[in-house]
């Protein structure tokens, strides 16, 4: 799947297929403004670093110290549950970061949370002082040129375990094995990092394509991230099954829409 920018149409919000009780965004990245980066959701301006650049609606790294510092920690703190996802597109068969929340800078277990697309395809998660997995993709491949939807997601409903953080690649499941744990409960007073890791800006750096960085307060299930890979991303909070109800009847929202 090549990307090609989602374009905007109006629907209902019940057709979305995002159908949690509760599923707000708490921080979103679209780039869809050429040259600048914003958060829609707190509308904080971010960082363009080392030869990033924002244009034909995604965000552009080309490795060394490029980077985007959003300037905001996105909603992520604590121990509730949360969804991090962003679409990539790289053909670089080198260790990449696309995610970086680290207040701790590497320091304490279970209180920093990174994403990486691995030399040999796989995907990786890390939570720092060791606690880290890689999951198998089998024979998907982050680094085929093609554009993938990858989603960190927890919840702590389930347990409080870096472990019980669940890998998805475009909708379906991976599961992480072996590697360190530990409690999560993350940090707060670091900014996110979109394409390298913030505190070693030259340690893993992504090549090529990242776009619509997205962070939800709740466990995202695999039905609606896929729903997400096809459709976008709901560009405000999906609200209660009643006031679904009611929008699902006469109000629409604008969502974007991603198209194969």
């Amino acid at each position: 799947m090549t990307l090609m920018k989602p374009i905007g149409y109006a629907l209902a919000i019940a057709a979305a297929a995002l159908t949690t009780s509760h599923a707000a965004l708490t921080a979103h990245w679209d780039f869809d403004t050429d040259g600048t980066v914003t958060d829609n959701i707190s509308n904080t301006a971010g960082t363009l670093v080392e030869g990033a650049t924002v244009s034909g609606g995604t965000a552009n790294f080309v490795g060394g110290s490029s980077r985007i510092d959003t300037n905001t920690n996105g909603g992520l703190g604590g121990t509730g549950s949360f969804t991090v996802l962003a679409f990539i597109t790289t053909t670089s068969a080198t260790n990449q970061t696309i995610f970086d929340f680290s207040p701790t800078t590497g320091g304490t277990s279970g209180a920093d949370l990174r994403l990486f697309a691995q030399a040999n395809g796989n995907i990786r998660i890390e939570m720092s002082a060791g606690s880290g997995f890689e999951a198998d993709l089998g024979t998907l491949n982050l680094n085929d040129g093609t554009t993938h939807l990858i989603a960190a997601v927890f919840d702590s409903a389930t347990g409080d375990s870096f472990r019980d953080v669940d890998l998805y690649v475009d909708g379906s499941l991976f599961d992480v094995t072996g590697g360190v744990d530990g409690t999560i409960n993350l940090g707060s007073s670091r900014d996110v990092f979109i394409g390298s890791i913030g505190h070693l800006a030259t340690e893993r750096p992504f090549v090529g394509s990242i776009d619509d960085v997205a962070i939800f307060d709740t466990a995202l299930t695999g039905t609606q991230l896929d729903s997400i890979r096809v459709n976008g991303i709901a560009t405000q909070a999906v609200p209660e099954p009643s006031s679904a109800a009611l929008l699902g009847l006469g109000g629409l929202a604008l969502i974007l829409r991603r198209r194969k």
